[in-house]
């Protein structure tokens, strides 16, 4: 594993703990609490963001 890779797997890590544990959370508790517009925008990044970072670490196998 190159230097370059594992920086790249260590910002997806702390991106993906903050997608799905900080804007996850708020954004759902903004749907329940306050204004009840649907979180589509958590729903679309937390569906896309496993996807980028697979796509994107296969780029360095290659």
């Amino acid at each position: 594993m190159s230097k370059q890779e594992r920086k790249w797997r260590k910002i997806y890590f702390w991106l993906m703990i903050f997608i799905y544990c900080i804007y996850g959370p708020v954004e759902i508790l903004e749907y329940v609490l306050d204004d009840g517009n649907f979180p589509l925008s958590f729903i679309f990044v937390g569906l896309a963001i496993p996807f980028i970072r697979k796509n994107h670490l296969n780029k360095f196998n290659e």
